[in-house]
């Protein structure tokens, strides 16, 4: 049966947006610390807990919705041509504009941003050209593991998931087309298991290269879905609550309380318990009364990845030029005030006038080619 409550008047799963609203504030959590004026109580935080993990809640997001979105087209399209130009028409339209606008303002940032380490523009164009081809994670794992300089990775660093996540969407759907999607799904589960045998610190490229939590998105898809449609669980909200709280203590802990190799796999456990928190039939999200911010971040939450590196080191600059970074609460409260109200503002642009539109654009493109092969197909062969 329906519930009109678990999902929004565009069919996006509610709970999927909160989950999403909630990874993004955990990866922000991450990158506030000393980038600002950061309370030594806060610092200390970090001794136990990681909150870069968030990106790995993405990662089972996106594995769920990839998989669901690329069977879907494959049903609907005359062929596998068609169903992937239909989802890569889709997904660019989605996720490439705004990348653009963002790495482009890395630049300027980076030329005017004199408190910051490694403000070097050239540096910078060269890891947004990176972002731009898809590879940011090759990009800065070579740089660390080689100790090559190629500027501080606060400029246009986070950009490393977003090309992962564009590969292993590539992957995914080219081992849908080539076997069938659970034979896809089992052999990126086999290959993420011999990954997790090996050590995979921080820009290793193991661990930029990680594929554990999408492939457990896009398992849970396939063992929970029905008909091809998005999972619906008969899910008390208690379990629910419960499973999201478990997963993101085990993805926020295990960095600091487990030892290689077992971090990745671990934290890809978390994630895909959070993901099931979210696939809820009772909507439990929905009925909360944070369910309406959350649920705004969750829609703007792509667009606040891309900008709230650039907005804290405008921030930091604004405070530098001004009242200074000491570490006192007017200057804590300030600076994270000044940094929300401009990531809030940043995102909500980025969304409106270049995600949404764009997607729009995409949209039609889809509509023009189906439109043109219902033609091709319904008029006779001419000699």
């Amino acid at each position: 049966m329906h519930r009109a409550m678990s999902t929004m008047p565009g069919g996006k799963n509610t709970d999927l947006q909160c989950l999403r609203a909630i990874a993004i504030i955990l990866v922000m959590m991450q990158h506030y610390r000393l980038r600002l004026p950061t309370p030594a109580a806060y610092s200390r935080l970090f001794d136990y807990f990681s909150f870069w993990t968030g990106v790995d809640i993405f990662f089972a997001i996106s594995g769920l919705l990839i998989c669901h979105s690329f069977v879907r087209d494959l049903r609907d399209a005359p062929s596998w041509r068609d169903a992937a130009i239909s989802f890569w028409i889709r997904r660019l339209g989605r996720l490439f504009p705004a990348l653009l606008v963002w790495v482009a303002i890395s630049i300027i940032v980076a030329a005017i941003a004199e408190h910051s380490p490694g403000a070097d523009v050239r540096a910078v164009a060269t890891s947004g050209a990176a972002a731009v081809l898809g590879v940011s994670n090759a990009f800065w794992s070579y740089c660390v593991q080689h100790a090559v300089a190629c500027g501080h990775s606060d400029f246009n660093g986070v950009t490393w998931s977003l090309s992962l996540e564009w590969q292993l969407y590539a992957t995914l759907t080219f081992l849908i087309v080539a076997f069938s999607p659970r034979t896809a799904v089992l052999l990126m589960l086999l290959a993420a298991m011999v990954m997790s045998t090996f050590p995979a610190p921080s820009f290793s490229y193991l661990w930029a290269f990680r594929l554990q939590a999408f492939a457990l998105g896009a398992a849970a898809f396939l063992a929970l879905g029905r008909r091809g449609n998005l999972p619906s669980l008969p899910l008390h909200p208690l379990i629910c609550v419960t499973l999201l709280i478990a997963g993101i203590f085990i993805c926020i802990s295990a960095p600091m309380q487990f030892r290689q190799p077992f971090i990745l796999p671990t934290v890809a456990i978390g994630a895909v318990l959070c993901l099931l928190s979210s696939l809820s039939d009772t909507g439990y999200s929905s009925r909360s009364r944070f369910a309406a911010p959350l649920v705004w971040i969750g829609e703007r939450s792509y667009s606040v990845y891309l900008c709230h590196l650039p907005i804290i080191l405008i921030t930091k600059e604004i405070l530098a030029r001004s009242i200074g970074l000491q570490v006192d609460f007017a200057h804590v409260s300030i600076g994270i005030a000044i940094a929300g109200v401009l990531i809030a503002v940043c995102s909500d642009l980025s969304y409106r006038f270049i995600e949404k539109p764009f997607q729009e654009i995409a949209r039609r493109r889809l509509a023009e080619l189906k439109s043109k092969q219902t033609n091709s197909v319904s008029q006779p062969f001419e000699t």
